[in-house]
């Protein structure tokens, strides 16, 4: 073999080379001189003992701090219950307030996973302060989110009242919105009334067809029949399997038909008591579903809604009032009906009942009007402005004024007054409340465009706790342009 051949010849070469190139590199840098001392040195390899405490390395105002000192003020005696006579047997678990400061602050840095929340820990100057430069694993976070999921809109509650005692909240004017957001399922895995019904009887039909095969290849007692039987019963096997699921979604899907059967009886006997002509009721146990009603395999709870234009996806309708004040969230509900017609009382309900308090204004764009609904006693406290029909081009046409005549519609009434100039300057502050947060949550700052739990229940604590944590950054950005008197306790 040749010397070039030698690998230790080779390394002892290359070796050479970069010493030399070293040198040259450094030649020409002391000939350059003044052009690369303006540089700093990059010190990426040099040992730097970080201080046993990391609050120094923050500034004092950050985020993180007024999330631990908020969330260490509520009451989570509701969490604290649950590790109460639990044996000494293994590890201790994690602090359960610092728990859910980090899920809350993580989540309004835009990260919801377990295994993100995990690499925060890591990675994370903030979230080390919050654990104390301890890291738990994504499944302990998931287990605790699991464990605790239903304190959710408690802890909700508890923040909104802390924002409304520090003055942050005032009622003046509440916007209504909702938002379709996907839900934690596929719209391919979604099947009709109508298919449920075919797939039943072309399965109840291959397996009895199956069987019969199975039942004469036995009889012929050879090696080749016994093999093709054993791959019969496998697929006899799966289509069993198969047949038994869509079962059992269509007698969900029937149930569901006739729960809506049930509630549509009974709101037709309370406006039959009130006097109004209703059409004939239908027999709730004789009703069955439309043969285009689907029904989801993976989130039997979510809806085929339309999103985004013409596309139709798999969600649920996420609802939020917003106050004008700060932009903080005062009311919340995830629905699983597509339309908002009917949410408006509902919304605005929820923020008396969260708050003891009425709004002065509220508003809320064409899809929640009804005559029904804007007549209602229970918002006659609320000054209302919601236009019966959707905005078009400006008309230039002059808005009517004088006496309102007799008998005047609801819908009319409310077209004069958003008609006036004040209705129309008060009504614009809507898109200026309301939809810049579903803009925050869904996109800009946190990205939360899809539910990660399943079930209604589950979708409405976990949209519950990206609120609190909204309302967390609402507070301290307020907080922090106000005196020090007025900061949280």
């Amino acid at each position: 073999m040749g010397k070039d051949c030698n690998p230790n010849a080779q390394a002892k070469q290359l070796s050479l080379d970069i010493c030399v190139g070293n040198i040259v590199r450094q030649k020409k840098e002391q000939g350059a001189g003044s052009r690369h001392s303006r540089f700093r040195k990059q010190l990426s390899e040099q040992l730097v003992l970080l201080p046993p405490d990391l609050n120094p390395v923050l500034p004092r105002d950050h985020e993180v701090f007024f999330f631990i000192k908020t969330i260490r003020s509520l009451d989570l005696s509701a969490i604290l219950k649950k590790y109460e006579n639990k044996g000494g047997i293994g590890r201790k678990p994690y602090d359960p307030t610092m728990m859910l400061t980090l899920i809350l602050y993580c989540q309004s840095r835009g990260v919801k996973s377990s295994r993100g929340i995990e690499r925060m820990c890591q990675e994370s100057v903030p979230c080390r302060i919050i654990t104390g430069n301890q890291i738990p694993d994504h499944d302990t976070i998931a287990n605790y989110q699991a464990m605790h999921r239903s304190v959710y809109p408690d802890i909700f509650q508890q923040v909104l009242e802390i924002a409304y005692e520090a003055g942050l909240i005032r009622l003046e004017h509440v916007a209504v919105d909702g938002s379709k957001i996907h839900a934690n399922a596929s719209k391919h895995k979604a099947m009709s009334y109508e298919r449920m019904c075919e797939s039943v009887e072309k399965l109840s039909e291959k397996i009895k067809n199956a069987e019969q095969e199975i039942k004469n290849l036995k009889k012929q007692k050879t090696q080749r029949a016994a093999v093709d039987a054993r791959i019969l019963k496998q697929e006899v096997k799966f289509c069993r399997k198969k047949l038994a699921k869509v079962k059992k979604f269509k007698r969900k899907l029937e149930r569901r038909a006739k729960d809506k059967a049930h509630e549509d009886v009974r709101k037709k006997k309370k406006l039959k008591e009130q006097g109004r002509r209703v059409l004939k009721m239908a027999d709730p146990k004789k009703t069955k579903p439309k043969p285009n009603d689907q029904i989801n395999f993976t989130d039997p709870e979510s809806r085929i809604m339309g999103h985004a234009g013409p596309e139709f996806e798999q969600c649920y309708n996420a609802q939020i009032a917003v106050d004008s004040y700060n932009q903080m969230i005062v009311a919340l509900d995830v629905v699983q009906n597509g339309n908002d017609k009917l949410l408006l009382e509902p919304m605005f309900l929820q923020v008396h009942s969260r708050l003891d308090k009425f709004p002065t204004a509220g508003s809320a764009d064409a899809g929640y009007f009804s005559e029904e609904a804007v007549s209602r006693e229970s918002l006659s406290h609320i000054e209302l402005f919601v236009p019966p029909d959707r905005e078009t081009h400006p008309k230039t046409s002059k808005p009517k004024i004088g006496r309102l005549p007799k008998n005047i519609s609801p819908a009319d009434k409310m077209r004069r007054k958003l008609s006036t100039k004040s209705g129309k300057e008060f009504y614009a502050q809507r898109k200026c409340i309301v939809e810049p947060v579903f803009g925050q949550v869904k996109h800009s700052v946190f990205g939360f465009d899809q539910f990660s739990w399943r079930g209604l229940e589950n979708v409405r604590n976990e949209w519950a706790i990206v609120c609190t944590a909204h309302n967390l950054c609402k507070m301290h950005r307020a907080l922090s342009r106000a005196p020090a008197h007025t900061m949280v306790a």
